[in-house]
C-alpha cells in the first residue's frame, strides 16, 4: 500500500520547482541558504518526509535576502509545507490576509512556467522566422545566378 503524505507535497514541489527554475539554482544550491543537506530538501520535494514550520520559516526567509525579485518568503513556505500561519509565523493560528491559497500558489507558478515558455517559443519562432527569410533570399539568388548562367550560356552557343 502507498503511503499518502498528509500535507501538501505537490504545493511544496510546485513552489521548489519554480524557484529552482526562476534562479536557475540547483537543489544543492537552494539548499545550502538555511544551510540543510539537499537530501533532505529531495525527501521533501518526494514526499519522503514532511519539512518542520522551523525549517520552512527559515528557508524562505533566506530566499526573500537573496532572491527578493521572486516575492517569496516564509509564509509562501509554511503554506506549502501545510501549516497554518499569520504574521507573527504562529503554525497554529491562520490568517487569510495576504496570504495566497495554495490552489492560488500552484496556478499563479504553473502560470509563470507557462508564460516563461511561451515567450521562450515567441522568441524562437521570430529566430527561425528571420533564418527562413534570410535562406529565401539566398535560394532567389542563387536562381538569379542559375538563370543569368543559362542566359549567358544560351548567348555563346548561338553565336
Amino acid at each position: 500500500m502507498v503511503k499518502t503524505p498528509s500535507w501538501p507535497v505537490d504545493l511544496l514541489r510546485a513552489l521548489l520547482d519554480r524557484i529552482l527554475d526562476e534562479t536557475g539554482m540547483s537543489q544543492s544550491q537552494l539548499a545550502a541558504l538555511v544551510p540543510m543537506d539537499q537530501s533532505q530538501l529531495s525527501r521533501w520535494k518526494s514526499g519522503g518526509s514532511r519539512p518542520r514550520f522551523e525549517s520552512l520559516v527559515a528557508l524562505g526567509e533566506a530566499l526573500r535576502e537573496k532572491h527578493s525579485h521572486l516575492n517569496i518568503g516564509p509564509d509562501e513556505f509554511v503554506i506549502a509545507g501545510g501549516y497554518k500561519t499569520d504574521r507573527d509565523q504562529n503554525p497554529e493560528k491562520l490568517e487569510t490576509e495576504n496570504v495566497s491559497s495554495p490552489q492560488s500558489m500552484i496556478e499563479t507558478a504553473l502560470n509563470e512556467q507557462l508564460e516563461a515558455r511561451l515567450t521562450a517559443m515567441q522568441s524562437r519562432q521570430d529566430e527561425l522566422l528571420h533564418e527562413i527569410r534570410k535562406l529565401s533570399r539566398q535560394i532567389d539568388d542563387l536562381q538569379q545566378r542559375h538563370e543569368q548562367g543559362r542566359s549567358e550560356s544560351d548567348n555563346r552557343e548561338s553565336a
